[in-house]
């Protein structure tokens, strides 16, 4: 399954997205400097300008998320 984590390098980010990719999670991140890391493929977006962004999320379906 695939999910989109937005704001992935900030500190709820940096605990969440290691757990998913651990839990099988194909996951794509976005965060507003340029980052990588195992098992994620990360976007270069600042979802508050709308720069980038755009690209994160084509290519599969989105539903809500919650803990």
């Amino acid at each position: 399954m695939r999910v989109l984590v937005t704001g992935a390098g900030g500190r709820l980010g940096q605990a969440t997205v290691p757990r998913l990719v651990d839990a099988g999670f194909e996951v794509r991140a976005t965060s507003r400097r340029a980052r990588t890391g195992s098992g994620v493929q990360w976007v270069v977006a600042d979802l508050a300008s709308g720069a980038g962004g755009f690209p994160a999320s084509s290519g599969g379906s989105c539903g809500p998320v919650g803990w």
